[in-house]
């Protein structure tokens, strides 16, 4: 699926983080992304229950990247009819202190029909729908007597740089 590595791009030095995440975009035919609706909250990771958000899992110790992006795919989506070719979209690193997360993001283009959305653990998200990859922004939804965001930080950055990516062909590095 992907070239092996033994880790993902990144630093050695101490301000870089430790820590790997996966971040799937899983577009469609027409432009759309394929969101799930968060359904815990996890303070530690800024996931509230709710929220929408696409396929991502923070690596195991000592996981391979093409490892994890795998066990993404199956425990958050299912699979895929066809044979899928996974383009790297650029590196974040998501500072949720005092455990930083550097997330290596993938765009997965696929015909729409050839999801098979028949995930491993159906406990973290559910509700899948498509929705146009440029509506993934900054809204807000009212829970309570507070606003947060519509999507899981920090997708709408995200978002803007697999769009820059497709239409520039250069992988952003950002700290958010």
């Amino acid at each position: 699926m992907l070239e092996s590595r033994a880790r993902p791009l990144g630093s050695e030095s101490p301000e870089v983080s430790k820590r790997y995440g996966v971040v799937l975009f899983i577009t469609d035919e027409y432009g759309n992304a394929l969101v799930f609706r968060n359904n815990k909250t996890r303070e530690e990771t800024q996931k509230v229950r709710g929220q929408l958000t696409t396929p991502q899992e923070t690596l195991d110790p000592n996981e391979r990247l093409e490892d994890g992006l795998l066990r993404t795919l199956l425990e958050e989506v299912g699979g895929f009819a066809d044979r899928i070719k996974p383009k790297f979209r650029g590196t974040l690193l998501f500072d949720i202190s005092p455990n930083p997360v550097r997330l290596v993001c993938f765009e997965i283009q696929a015909n729409r029909k050839s999801v098979k959305l028949n995930p491993q653990d159906i406990q973290e998200v559910s509700s899948p729908r498509w929705i146009p990859l440029a509506d993934i922004d900054d809204r807000t939804m009212r829970i309570g007597k507070w606003d947060i965001p519509l999507f899981r930080d920090p997708l709408p950055v995200i978002a803007a740089n697999v769009l820059r990516a497709r239409e520039t062909g250069k992988f952003i590095l950002q700290q958010y």
